[in-house]
């Protein structure tokens, strides 16, 4: 009996110090999630919660649109399309791995295009072609489950849809972490798809509603990193000193919160690489390339820091030659050949660096790696 009582002592402490890391949930909801952990059902959302809510983006993205079927009511769009809209509005995609599950997903489900559907914004038009090439193009059986690449371009093209009808400012904070969700996802990456340079200025707006209602996903807390980051260009040149201060104090507070809630090392690292040269700024690169040395890690980081810090002074020679010595230091890594031909194309900016030093968004970001 008093061992029993012990251990009972010990598992109420251990809650008592886990309630405190998640805000005040109740014993038994941290009970509940701890149960969860380890014997949820796995249905292609994922079990792992903290205050009965799931950390991982992929949950809401999966999620049928019930906003966008709602506007898609009232607004004015040729019928070929709001058939099209309407039938990827309704896709409940979680569980669409789980064979034999409602929600299972064949090809023959997938929603196609109408050919009298014109599609004339940009994004939606990219969007809808890489969803046919994914999915359509090489003729799958229709019994088939679509593979990775297919789904994407499905998460792709609905998120495009939503943000085409609902990512007006004024709408913003009405909508519910599902439409949040599939704003942000298109925002990043349809118009890199398309070749163009993400909107930092929305996904940070995004992300940061989205934050406020769905407060428990470390990805959040990269985006806004990110975002932030690429904007501080711009920041520099409109914000007063103090502002700027408080700009750095506010990137190190998405950090530690980012850590908190559980990013990989990884883009923890990257971000601090991010705040220990204040946004990659000349000077403060100088003095981390100057304190590099020993390893041909360190080499070959130090040459790529140096190559970002000659582009910054706009000497493209010198950063080319810092690249190849890279490549010589590193003959094997891929990522300082692809560097070399990226900036060697007249127009390329500093976005190219921010890629390579991984201060950026990839699409593995929004599935369902076991760490977000």
């Amino acid at each position: 009996m008093i061992r029993f009582l012990v251990v009972l002592a010990l598992f109420v402490a251990g809650g008592t110090v886990y309630l405190k890391k998640t805000q005040g949930i109740g014993l038994g909801e941290w009970i509940f999630s701890q149960v969860a952990r380890n014997f949820g059902k796995k249905t292609g959302v994922d079990t792992l919660v903290t205050g009965g809510e799931t950390r991982k983006i992929t949950a809401l993205l999966y999620a049928s649109k019930p906003q966008l079927n709602a506007i898609l009511q009232t607004s004015v769009v040729i019928p070929a399309c709001k058939t099209f809209f309407e039938k990827l509005a309704a896709l409940e995609l979680n569980g669409h791995d789980e064979t034999g599950g409602p929600h299972y997903l064949f090809v023959k489900d997938l929603p196609r295009v109408g050919a009298d559907c014109e599609l004339t914004d940009p994004d939606l038009k990219w969007a809808s072609q890489n969803y046919f090439e994914s999915c359509f193009a090489s003729n799958p059986s229709t019994l088939a489950a679509p593979d990775a690449r297919c789904f994407r371009s499905l998460v792709w093209i609905r998120a495009a849809v939503t943000r085409h009808f609902l990512s007006e400012p004024s709408k913003l904070d009405s909508l519910e972490k599902e439409e949040l969700a599939d704003l942000l996802l298109a925002s990043v990456f349809v118009p890199k798809g398309r070749g163009a340079i993400p909107a930092y200025g929305e996904i940070r707006e995004v992300a940061e509603r989205l934050d406020k209602k769905h407060p428990s996903m470390p990805l959040i807390q990269k985006v806004l990193f990110v975002a932030r980051a690429n904007l501080w260009k711009v920041y520099r040149e409109s914000l007063t000193y103090p502002e700027q201060a408080k700009f750095w104090e506010d990137m190190k507070g998405i950090h530690l919160r980012g850590r908190d809630l559980g990013l990989p090392p990884g883009d923890l690292k990257n971000m601090e690489l991010v705040l220990e040269t204040r946004g990659f700024e000349p000077s403060q690169i100088k003095k981390l390339v100057d304190s590099l040395a020993g390893s041909p890690e360190n080499a070959a980081k130090r040459s790529l820091l140096t190559a970002f810090y000659h582009w910054k002074q706009a000497e493209a020679a010198a950063a080319l030659e810092q690249i190849e010595a890279a490549i010589r230091t590193q003959p094997g890594e891929k990522i300082f050949p692809a560097l070399f031909k990226e900036l060697s194309v007249s127009g390329a900016g500093e976005e190219v660096f921010m890629r390579a030093l991984n201060v950026d968004l990839d699409p593995t970001d929004f599935e369902n790696r076991p760490a977000l």
